[in-house]
This record gives structure tokens, sequence and C-alpha cells, in this order.
């Protein structure tokens, strides 16, 4: 009998400690959180009271403006997708953004099915990498098509609108171009590729007859990765080509991979020195000769002379 009444004690007790203790509120009249879990607190904050400053953005965009749009966030933020409306410029798209937000990425994308406050379908960037603007105050930048480049009025980007924003040299025969605007190319005598200034022919374009901002270009002839190439198209400024996937190539590892081991300066038997450099791209290589390590001037400049696989010696 006692110890059925110590029992009883024992589970009154418990029940009063488990009340006490267990079934606390907390004071300020919150909803307890779960402990295993965390809340992550909002990056832009939605109160109309902090403030905002305006993010204007004019694209040249040319193609359907229903399709494109910009995908914004503030910087270490969410994202949120924005359409564009038609304006002379191209299209233009403004967004407030919380006046406590410093700096703001930004993707312009097109051919997108569909851009929402979420995400968009398909899509493609109109330039490959993303992009970031200082938020001091209202802000209005202007973005040409196909450019990398962020212009803070609309004098600078119309300026910039003849320059061709890069020409590379895909292979020994193909050269890739981006234009800053979408332009209509009918005939390959408005392409003109001239290799140390002397005219060499043009095959092919990938995109003839399209209104594109690119396209690949094929030559008559192989390319040289140490001759100086420049890419002329109808109504733009000539660019420089200069040699990116080419390096990639089969053609470019069977002709150029060195593996001997005499790069640099080696001393040989007899005292004298012999100079190795592997440069494939330059057309000109220059040993300068020093009496000391540092504080003097060369005292010669010798021309380096041209051998096999991109290997300049002397």
């Amino acid at each position: 009998m006692k110890n059925n009444f110590k029992r009883i004690v024992a589970l009154v007790l418990a029940l009063t400690m488990t009340c006490l203790f267990g079934c606390t509120q907390p004071d300020n009249g919150s909803t307890p959180t779960n402990p295993g879990t965390t809340t992550k607190p909002s990056t832009v904050p939605s109160d109309p009271d902090d403030g905002v400053n305006k993010l204007t953005i004019y694209w040249s965009f040319s193609g359907d403006a229903s399709t494109a749009g910009f995908w914004i966030w503030p910087e270490g933020g969410d994202g949120k997708g924005y359409a564009v409306t038609v304006c002379d410029f191209g299209v233009v798209c403004t967004v407030d953004i919380p006046s406590n937000v410093s700096r703001v990425g930004f993707i312009a994308c097109y051919n997108c099915d569909n851009l929402n406050g979420t995400g968009w379908i398909g899509g493609v960037k109109d330039y490959g990498e993303d992009r970031y603007v200082d938020m001091n105050g209202d802000v209005t930048i202007y973005l040409k098509q196909g450019d990398g480049m962020i212009y803070m009025n609309e004098e600078d980007a119309n300026a910039a609108a003849n320059v061709i924003n890069f020409a590379e040299m895909l292979s020994f025969t193909t050269i890739k171009y981006n234009l800053p605007t979408a332009t209509l190319i009918n005939d390959l005598a408005d392409i003109k590729v001239y290799k140390n200034g002397q005219s060499i022919e043009v095959v092919s374009s990938s995109t003839l007859g399209n209104k594109v901002n690119h396209g690949i270009i094929t030559l008559a002839e192989a390319l040289d990765p140490s001759a100086a190439y420049t890419l002329e198209i109808t109504g733009f400024d000539g660019k420089q080509v200069v040699p990116t996937k080419i390096f990639d190539t089969e053609e470019f590892i069977a002709n150029y991979t060195y593996d001997g081991d005499d790069l640099g300066a080696v001393i040989q038997e007899d005292g004298s020195t012999t100079f190795k450099v592997w440069a494939p791209t330059a057309s000109k290589v220059v040993l300068n000769l020093f009496g000391a390590g540092n504080g003097v001037d060369a005292y010669d400049n010798l021309e380096m002379n041209k051998g096999e696989k991109g290997v300049w010696y002397l």
C-alpha cells in the first residue's frame, strides 16, 4: 500500500513539473519556434517605409519584346523576373529597389517561354556573364545587345553602336564575331578579313541573310595564330581577331605542341647559352640582355628567330 502511495505522489509531482516547465509560453506573445529549424531573413525588405530607388535599364534589343526581360537580384540574394516594354532605344524596364540594397545583379535574356517572378523557361542570355550595378539613388543604365559593357548615358551607348564587340579564331579556318545590334548581312562582300593588311577571301557566313548580331565566317585559307588579322563588316569599325578556342583544336595541338626540355636559357658544354621561348601567337620576340639583375638598362636587344612548333630561338 505504501508503495502504491509513493507511486501516486511521484506521478503527481511529474505532472506538476511538466505543466510548470514544459507548457510555459513565451512572454512576448510570439509563437514558439521549432529549435530544429532556422528562419532565413528576407534579403530584400518589402516594407515601403524603408524607401526605394529606381533602377531603369534601357536595352537595344531588336527582337520580340514579349519574350525578353531581365532577371534581377540584390547581391547575395534571390532573383526575380521582370518584363520589358518597347521604347525608342529598344526596350526598357524600371524596377523598385529597396534603398538599403547597395548593389544589384542582372541578366538580360530573350526567347523566354515564360518570364515571371520566379524564373524563366528556356531563354538565352544576351551576355554570358552576370553584371552588377551600384545603387546610389535612382540609377539609369544603357545596354547594347550582345555587348557586356554597361553605359551610364545614351550618348555613350550610341557611340559604341558601330564597334564590333569581339572577333575570335574558333579554328584554323573560322572566325566568330558578335555585333552590338542585330544586323542584316546579305552579301559576303560586306564582310572583309585582312591578314597583316592584305585581304583574304571569305567563302561563307553562317548567318547570311538573317538579321542577327552574331555569326561564324569561313575563310579560303588557314589562319596563322602568329599573324595579325582584322575583321571589317559594313557599318562597323574594324576589330582585331584574337585566337581563343583555336588552342583547343586538334590541328593546333598537333602543330604546336612542344615537348622539348630546352626552353629558357640553357648553358651549353662549350660555355655558350641558348635561348628558347614557346610563343606560337607572337609575330616578333626580342631578347633583352642586362648586365645586372636590377637597376640597369638593357645593353643589347636581339631579335629571336622563329622555329617550329611555335618556338623562338637564339
